[in-house]
């Protein structure tokens, strides 16, 4: 029982999100960062006293 699997080979380009492609590249760079909570967008230092008394439980 030696089969032999074909394997199909692909070939992907990466995004290179420093270099503008066109309009809509930029447009669903930002969309996916709107996504997450960025440091720059919330401040979470009034949390951290509260952070620091959690236990491990």
């Amino acid at each position: 029982m030696n089969k032999k699997v074909k394997i199909k080979e692909f070939k992907y380009n990466a995004a290179n999100w420093n270099i503008l492609e066109d309009p809509y590249t930029q447009f669903f760079y930002e969309q996916n960062l709107s996504q997450f909570w960025r440091p720059e967008d919330i401040s979470l230092q009034s949390d951290l006293h509260v952070w620091e008394k959690l236990t491990p439980e």
